[in-house]
């Protein structure tokens, strides 16, 4: 009898599993990462860089980027656009301190241009309808930041920017940064380890009904949230890097 009143004890009611498993498939569906594929609008923005996101780049990396809608105005009447002084570029953390010192021993010196970034385009090389759509391979592997630079701060830009940053393996797309690539299947095995020793521990409870307190079942209830806690970011690192 002490065995049939622990079990009810343990256990919740059916109706009530079903709702809680229904509950966690609902919200394991929700994408929470957000994968590397961006869309941006910049409306009359004059700064003269323009973070846009950091990624991790394999021995595979690419950089996908096409913008539309590209139109400048200038605060200043006379002024005119050297297209060559915008566009878009990739940075590394270490190449700061290069830039820094080149920007101090070079005249009219522009980002953009700096032999120390990892340039994707200039506005020169727009379509003729203020249009662009290419991609680039990332030659040397690191962490770099996806960048625009505007070397002419007279003058506001506004465009709609739609960004891919991926490594390639195994013929398909990565989204996730070099690094995390392993982390779907390595938070899927802890999610197995979880609940062998949930499971384990359910058995050994059942077998010691007649010592087992509240304190057993909150160490329990902590294995299971523990479990699917992982299993969720097992999906979620799936989807981003597949989305």
């Amino acid at each position: 009898m002490s065995n049939l009143n622990f079990i009810s004890t343990f256990y919740p009611p059916r109706h009530l599993i079903l709702h809680l498993f229904s509950a966690l498939c609902i919200i394991s569906s929700i994408p929470f990462s957000a994968s590397e594929i961006k869309n941006t609008r910049i409306i009359e923005d004059s700064r003269p860089m323009i973070l846009f996101e950091r990624f991790g780049f394999g021995a595979d990396g690419h950089v996908a980027i096409a913008i539309k809608n590209v139109s400048w105005k200038s605060k200043q009447q006379n002024s005119e656009l050297d297209p060559s002084s915008m566009g878009f570029f990739l940075l590394r953390e270490l190449s700061y301190p290069k830039i820094l010192n080149e920007s101090e021993y070079t005249d009219s010196f522009c980002i953009v241009s700096s032999r120390y970034v990892e340039l994707i385009f200039k506005f020169e090389q727009l379509y003729p309808d203020s249009t662009y759509n290419g991609s680039v391979i990332v030659e040397h592997p690191d962490e770099y930041s996806l960048v625009f630079g505007n070397c002419q701060p007279e003058y506001e830009v506004s465009m709609d920017v739609h960004t891919e940053m991926y490594n390639v393996e195994g013929g398909r797309k990565d989204f996730l940064p070099a690094g995390q690539t392993q982390l779907p299947k390595l938070y899927f095995l802890f999610f197995l380890v979880y609940t062998a020793f949930f499971t384990l521990w359910v058995s050994v409870c059942i077998k010691q009904s007649p010592t087992v307190d509240k304190i057993h079942i909150i160490m329990g209830a902590l294995l299971l949230v523990k479990a699917l806690k992982l299993i969720c970011a097992a999906e979620d690192k799936f989807h981003a890097g597949h989305s």
